[in-house]
């Protein structure tokens, strides 16, 4: 049982902190909820099927992040108020601006949408594995996903000029 713990600990650990992480926006605050969360899926000690771990960690994080970032969230904005001044930087090279538009587009879809793409580009997960994390259906998932790359089609459509080019001229063949 200890290794089969361990060896989902070593597989999953990062892709939760980093979940976790964009949920609270905190690195300290995102280990110890994906801590919490291994912790009771070790007190459950009830066996899960190997297709159900994932989601069972995945909700268990959310769960902890949301309620966790409600607590906190005066704790935050003292932060924010103390990060106030700004001090100069070095311009952004043109990758870094691009990184920045993507995050700020996927910042900006609704939060259920945000969620279903983050959790399927940046967690690998699938679209059954995303419904059962989120307890909603599979179809559900994948309009939640169409939407998500229909909005960022829309905000980075001046990144994206070859490609508007090419469905204009596909579509009149």
């Amino acid at each position: 049982m200890t290794d089969d713990y361990e060896r989902l600990l070593t597989a999953y650990w990062g892709p939760l902190a980093r979940y976790a992480r964009g949920i609270i926006g905190s690195t300290d605050g995102a280990e110890d909820v994906v801590q919490e969360a291994f912790v009771g899926l070790w007190q459950r000690r009830e066996p899960l099927a190997p297709d159900r771990i994932a989601p069972f960690l995945y909700r268990a994080v959310r769960n902890r992040a949301l309620n966790d970032r409600r607590w906190n969230r005066v704790r935050n904005l003292w932060r924010a108020a103390q990060a106030g001044d700004e001090r100069c930087a070095p311009p952004p090279c043109e990758e870094e601006v691009t990184e920045q538009r993507v995050r700020d587009a996927v910042a900006m879809m609704p939060r259920r949408r945000r969620e279903v793409f983050e959790l399927a580009r940046y967690h690998d997960l699938t679209h059954k594995q995303i419904a059962l994390a989120l307890s909603m259906a599979p179809q559900t998932v994948a309009n939640h996903m169409s939407a998500a790359l229909r909005d960022l089609r829309v905000s980075l459509a001046d990144l994206l000029g070859e490609s508007e080019s090419r469905t204009e001229t596909s579509g009149s063949d």
